[in-house]
């Protein structure tokens, strides 16, 4: 199999430098220029690098969600589990996926991904803006009954109350029942009408035949 090695450098707060070959991914907290430099400090015994390797075989599957950035690394448990791999360059991730495809062999998969957590945030979303439409339509009646008053003091507090108070006026009943639905249809449209791309794991996994 081709031993040929690749370094690149990856957004991380560890590690900064790696090296992928077909036999492991070496991995490296410093920023190294080169190949040759690379090695060097990988064969020091005494060195303040933290380094550390993943044997090919140990690796399950390379996974992404469409929608994030980077790789993880799942591995079967003797090494790290899981492991987050993010390239500085594009082109750096689009060659190390190829040469898992080509030179590895490893097949490529889908599965969908469950939603539910996005839905029950844009429920929340949606409570959050009828409890404020309600509020700020009550700040409203009690301005048209004359009980709406206006903090005398120069507080932080004092001074947002007033220009709260002030929107309140200015915007009326009707300006905010107005706010409060549009802002309502456009939030349920955007989350639950409209059509969005379907949100998917991308899996790379090693050929075991």
């Amino acid at each position: 199999m081709d031993s040929e090695k690749i370094l690149v450098h990856l957004v991380s707060e560890k590690f900064k430098t790696l090296v992928y070959s077909s036999n492991s991914l070496r991995f490296v907290d410093k920023n190294i220029a080169s190949l040759e430099d690379f090695e060097k400090t990988w064969e020091k015994k005494l060195t303040t690098a933290i380094k550390m390797e993943i044997p090919l075989d140990s690796i399950l599957q390379i996974f992404k969600n469409s929608d994030s950035e980077g790789y993880f690394v799942k591995t079967n448990g003797r090494y790290f589990s899981k492991y987050h791999i993010q390239f500085i360059k594009k082109e750096d991730q689009e060659n190390f996926i190829n040469f898992l495809k080509t030179n590895l062999k490893f097949t490529y998969s889908e599965e969908p991904l469950s939603n539910k957590k996005d839905i029950l945030l844009s429920i929340f979303y949606l409570f959050l803006i009828l409890v404020f439409t309600y509020f700020m339509y009550n700040m409203a009646c009690k301005e048209t009954m004359g009980e709406l008053v206006d903090p005398v003091g120069y507080s932080k507090t004092d001074r947002n109350n007033r220009f709260f108070n002030f929107i309140v006026r200015f915007l009326g009943k009707p300006g905010i029942l107005i706010l409060g639905i549009g802002g309502f249809i456009y939030t349920f449209y955007k989350n639950f009408v409209e059509q969005k791309s379907e949100k998917k794991k991308i899996i790379y996994s090693p050929n075991l035949y």
